[in-house]
Formats: C-alpha cells, structure tokens, sequence
C-alpha cells in the first residue's frame, strides 16, 4: 500500500530551491483572518520568480483611511536566495497591478488539489 508522503521540510524546501508565496488577508467587517499559501519548485519556479520580480517590493504603499478595509500581507521566501524573504503590506486600494495579480495567483495555487 502506497502512502503519501508528508510534506517537505523547510530544509528540504530550502535544498530542493523551493519558493514558498503566502498571502495574509485580515480587517474587514467581521475581522476575519484568511490565509492562503503556495510552494513553487522546478518548471514552475520561473514564472513565480518573474511574477514577484514585478512587485515594487522596496516602494511604500500608500495608507488608505476606512473602516472595515482588507490589510494584505504577502511574503515570498526563498532560502539561500541573495534576499532570503520579501514581505509588503499593503491597504486593500494598494492592491492593485503585480500585487494583485500575485495575490489572485497564490489564491488559485492554493484552491488547487
């Protein structure tokens, strides 16, 4: 009998090149926390690293005033990597271009069998 194997480590994830993308959702009416996760390796590796090659990581989002807002929270790590892991937070009207088009694709990934 064939059983899965348990998920890698991060030392394993870490050898094998992995890329792990998580996005954090929180605020909003009801405050509820959403959380959505991926891990990229081999063929699929290239098109995340040129994805999040997009984001404008270094820059500052704007603060967006408002009750009851999304706060997004996206990291993308990658060990051994020249920069280990980038994180951003942004307000939910700074979601928008790469940013949004990273979050969408981490929510797909993960949704996912």
């Amino acid at each position: 009998m064939n059983h899965p194997s348990p998920d890698p480590t991060d030392a394993e994830r870490a050898q094998a090149g992995a890329l792990e993308v998580e996005v954090t959702r929180s605020g909003g009416m009801a405050g509820i926390r959403r959380r959505w996760h991926t891990v990229a390796v081999d063929d699929a590796r290239g098109r995340w690293d040129a994805l999040l090659a997009r984001c404008p990581w270094e820059e500052q989002a704007p603060e967006t005033a408002g009750a009851d807002r999304f706060v997004w929270r996206i990291r993308a790590s990658c060990p051994g990597e020249e920069v280990p892991e980038r994180t951003a937070t942004l307000s939910e009207s700074a979601l928008v271009g790469p940013w949004l088009e990273v979050v969408r694709a981490v929510q797909d990934a993960a949704e996912r069998p």
